[in-house]
């Protein structure tokens, strides 16, 4: 079973899928080669469009993006309707900018949203009862480790007492 597929080739796939993806370079540009640019020597290409006008600063380096940034600036329309002829999409930085702003705003559209923004919590009140005055003092007396409950001070005691009174005497 290994041995068939060793008949694969996965190597052309790839570089038939490179190849369709810079297509529109090798139509508007020279082949690759080097030369020496500020003092390197860099990968370039010439421009066919800007050599047929006679222009002499159609040396590119050759990046992708630089070399579709020229194609942008200099020859928008030109690219443009070879795009349309060969049916291929334009690479054109600002349209595919524009397709993936486009692509987000209608992934937006399909997410559902929450009701997080809109709801706010509102503070739950429990109503006063002195046996849960005292069990709530209790428990901040054990918890701030004031553990000696059975000698708590008498002004405490009466602290607890008196606002209860109040308290109750308040909500009536």
């Amino acid at each position: 079973m290994l041995a068939d597929l060793g008949n694969i080739d996965l190597d052309d796939d790839i570089a038939d899928d490179r190849e369709e993806r810079t297509r529109d370079i090798r139509a508007h540009f020279s082949g690759l080669r080097h030369a020496m640019t500020m003092g390197t020597k860099r990968r370039v290409r010439d421009c066919n469009i800007c050599k047929q006008r006679g222009r002499t600063d159609a040396t590119l380096v050759s990046d992708v993006t630089t070399l579709r940034r020229h194609m942008e600036a200099k020859h928008k329309d030109v690219y443009l309707t070879w795009c349309r002829k060969n049916d291929f999409e334009s690479k054109l930085p600002r349209d595919v900018q524009r397709r993936k702003s486009a692509r987000a705003a209608a992934e937006a559209k399909l997410v559902q949203t929450s009701l997080d923004n809109h709801l706010a919590e509102k503070e739950r009140v429990v109503p006063y009862s002195h046996a849960a005055f005292k069990e709530a003092a209790m428990e901040w007396l054990l918890e701030t480790d004031q553990s000696d409950v059975g000698n708590w001070h008498w002004g405490l005691t009466l602290s607890i007492e008196s606002a209860a009174a109040f308290i109750s005497t308040a909500a009536l």
